[in-house]
Formats: structure tokens, sequence, C-alpha cells
């Protein structure tokens, strides 16, 4: 099947949460439709796969991926802040950044590159310096992504975001 982008069917994305609350987001592949089956049928196909998905846990079980029944998002509908993607949550119908969990990877990516910048410094004096920045920072007080990413240590580099 050939697929025209303008269709839009590029832009869908099949969404579920898992069991460890994260969100799933897959891409709907309309180049896999079967000539004689309608995109409808094969997004419908496409989402029990998505809820029957299967995977076995460190010991084993087997376990389904999907905890709900997945939907269809357009693209433009998920969150943009794609440097919190893993503290997305799914909220009904809708896609959202958990701001406590972003507090968490925060303040986790904080203390990470502080330890990488301490032990690249010379003196004993600067690598505890380094090293109180992650202390210090204080995530729990804000009150929204914007100023979760405005509470960065100027004296860090930026930690490196995966591209979308």
């Amino acid at each position: 099947m050939l697929v025209n982008p303008r269709d839009g069917y590029l832009e869908k994305r099949i969404i579920f949460s898992r069991a460890d609350g994260r969100v799933t987001v897959r891409l709907f592949r309309p180049w896999l439709v079967p000539e004689d089956m309608t995109e409808d049928d094969f997004l419908a196909i496409e989402l029990v796969k998505a809820s029957l998905d299967l995977r076995a846990d460190r010991n084993g079980v087997l376990a389904l991926k999907a905890v709900d029944t997945p939907i269809i998002l357009v693209k433009a509908d998920l969150p943009t802040e794609y440097e919190f993607r893993d503290a997305w949550t799914r909220q009904g119908n809708t896609v959202v950044v958990d701001l406590n969990k972003a507090k968490v990877i925060q303040a986790e990516r904080v203390s990470i590159t502080a330890e990488r910048a301490a032990r690249k410094a010379t003196s004993p004096a600067e690598k505890s310096r380094l090293r109180n920045l992650a202390e210090n920072l204080n995530a729990a007080t804000a009150p929204s992504i914007a100023a979760l990413k405005a509470k960065w240590p100027l004296e860090l580099p930026k930690w490196a975001i995966r591209p979308a």
C-alpha cells in the first residue's frame, strides 16, 4: 500500500500505559496494511495487538505489557516535553507530564551530572562544591515543568536529550 503523508496516518500514535507506570507510544505504520484491508481495520488489529503484547520480566514470567486499553492520538496531542519523556502518564484519553515523576528524574540527572563533573575536578574544594549542587537542588518546590528546568545548576553542563 502506498502511503500519502497528507492522509494523516503518519501522525497517528498508538498509546498505552505499562505496568511500570510509563507510557508506550508506537508509530502507526500504515505501509504494513494489506491490500485487502482498510486502514481502520488494520488500526483496530494494531490496538488489539498492543493490548495483548506479552513481555517476560527478569524472572521469565509473562505479563501483559499494556495495563489499559490502547488509544489512538495524533502526534500533536502528545506533550512536547521530551526532556521528561519517562514522566509521561496517561490520564483518560490524554498524555500528560507527571510533575512529581519529572522532579525525581531532574534530581537524578543533576546528581549524575554533578558526580561526573566532580570526578573531572582537580581540587578537593571544587569536587565538594560540585557534589553539593545535587544536594542543594530543591526540585520539590518547582510548581511547573518550566520552573523545574530553570532549577538546573548553571555550573553543570546541560543534560543531553535524545531527539524525538
